[in-house]
């Protein structure tokens, strides 16, 4: 049984989360979820005239996606994933 889940116990409403619920937080990072809104897929397509571009959807609606939008998202993506990774970390040491 890993240290957490020790500490925790098996309920997720034992004394110990409650307890937790009111602790200092020491951290926080952005947790991505698959699907959000529905807008999950970003397709690279060839247009009827050969033009290729990006898109994806927003509000389920079709649209571009440019460049920016790309890297703004693999830089939220990053930023995400260092901020999970310090808080496995964190928890490997308890």
């Amino acid at each position: 049984m890993s240290k957490l889940k020790e500490k925790l116990g098996n309920s997720m409403y034992s004394e110990r989360f409650l307890e937790c619920k009111s602790a200092q937080k020491l951290g926080v990072c952005k947790v991505l979820h698959e699907g959000w809104e529905m807008d999950n897929l970003a397709w690279y397509v060839e247009l009827p005239n050969g033009d290729r571009q990006v898109m994806t959807t927003n509000h389920g609606r079709e649209c571009y996606m440019h460049t920016k939008e790309i890297i703004d998202k693999i830089e939220e993506t990053r930023q995400s994933l260092d901020g999970l990774l310090k808080l496995l970390s964190i928890v490997e040491d308890i």
